[in-house]
């Protein structure tokens, strides 16, 4: 499962929070191909249910 999977199937469904329909942001931290790794900050516009 990957991190939007996890985000929008268990985490907001769990939460007192709801995704609104506005752009959410991904800031690349560090990100390096070879080693197949990677840091990003996920910035999700919500709101209270």
């Amino acid at each position: 499962m990957n991190t939007w999977d996890r985000i929008l199937e268990e985490f907001l469904p769990n939460s007192n929070y709801v995704k609104q329909n506005l752009p959410t942001n991904e800031k690349y931290m560090v990100w390096d191909e070879q080693k197949d790794y990677g840091r990003v900050e996920i910035q999700i516009p919500v709101k209270q249910k």
